[in-house]
């Protein structure tokens, strides 16, 4: 993102701009758009594994929306019925039985808590896996705990609610654990129970936090977590640091908008060769040709990938047997990238100075 303030936005003259002009000078929302998405920048090398948060904030969602249509229909009451069922289990089996796409719904729901903690070990294994624990993201990782921690305690209570054998008996264990730490557990599982045995009170006081306190504060965990993760730059499989290395804009060198709709050839396009490096591109002739060798290389085993020039910012150097080259000269790349990195290497550059019909190569260094 450049840096400086960020400008409010400016009314095109239609209605929706003039209402917009009129949000954006009462609240921030041109900056926090431009801050946290069109102009927030993340590393260009991420791979699969950086995938599940992104899929984690999905579920998340799924389970906001999935859970309102079930409390709907729900109702948390221990009490039987005419029919001798207690009602809260009725009314699960009314969810499954009556309602149109009730059946879709719960299943949606039920399993997707499962699916929640199976993309939430995967992306902790990524923060151990890159080391996205170290400093800076201190913060970052203990928010991402904490948000661990809320979602056992999410998934304990909603676990009741169906009010079914193994409910019952799940919630008798897990709330007996409690009471064997020493001085305060006898009190304390009272206390998570509201009554000396699992009965309606539990069951009314597991429904009000799995429906209003946790979630509540496991949004607010979530969004302190993208603040933070957006304040420091997301890690990376390689370790770059792509607040460290800015243009003259204040755009990150190694950096890609978050939401990968810029161009490459625009990267390169602000990407210049810095002093000491190249000093003229000329990239006339080397269009990229996917998966075939380029027609104006013939004699070149890499195949050229002009969109890639300065992918990560690499220093190229002369060679010391070369021929003395201007200064400005226009110049040839090519490129060969790495699978595994999104990485542009071994990366040759050929200066050709047409006068002399001499030709130097400069080596990724």
């Amino acid at each position: 993102m450049a840096a400086g303030k960020v400008e409010k936005y400016k009314s095109d003259g239609s209605v929706g701009g003039n209402a917009l002009e009129w949000v954006d000078a009462r609240f921030p929302a041109t900056s926090m758009w431009k801050e946290h998405l069109s102009e927030y920048y993340a590393p260009k090398n991420f791979n699969f594994w950086y995938f599940f948060g992104s899929l984690a904030l999905l579920v998340l969602v799924i389970q906001i929306v999935t859970g309102i249509f079930l409390v709907m229909h729900y109702k948390p009451d221990a009490a039987l019925n005419a029919n001798g069922v207690p009602i809260a289990f009725a009314s699960v089996e009314y969810i499954m039985r009556d309602v149109p796409g009730g059946w879709l719904i719960r299943y949606m729901h039920s399993t997707g808590a499962s699916a929640f903690f199976i993309v939430v070990y995967l992306h902790m294994f990524r923060g151990l896996l890159y080391g996205s624990y170290r400093k800076p993201r201190e913060l970052t990782w203990l928010f991402g705990v904490g948000i661990f921690l809320v979602l056992m305690g999410e998934a304990f209570f909603g676990y009741l609610l169906p009010w079914g054998q193994m409910s019952f008996w799940g919630a008798q264990v897990i709330v007996n654990l409690f009471s064997a730490i020493p001085v305060i557990g006898p009190d304390l599982s009272i206390l998570i129970r509201g009554d000396f045995v699992v009965g309606d009170a539990t069951l009314n006081r597991f429904f009000s936090f799995h429906v209003i306190a946790f979630p509540l504060i496991l949004i607010g965990l979530v969004a302190a977590q993208i603040l933070a993760l957006h304040e420091t730059g997301s890690n990376n499989p390689d370790g770059i640091e792509i607040k460290a290395n800015k243009d003259e804009n204040g755009i990150p060198r190694d950096g890609m908008h978050f939401p990968g709709i810029i161009q490459r050839a625009d990267i390169a396009r602000r990407r210049p060769p810095q002093e000491g490096q190249i000093n003229k591109v000329q990239r006339t002739g080397l269009r990229a040709r996917s998966g075939r060798e380029s027609k104006q290389n013939e004699n070149s085993n890499a195949r050229v990938k002009t969109m890639e020039i300065f992918l990560l910012g690499e220093k190229f150097s002369r060679p010391k047997k070369t021929h003395n080259m201007p200064a400005k000269c226009p110049v040839e790349i090519t490129t060969r990238l790495d699978p595994d990195t999104a990485r542009a290497r071994p990366l040759r550059v050929s200066a050709i100075d047409h006068g002399s019909a001499s030709t130097w190569r400069g080596v990724h260094r």
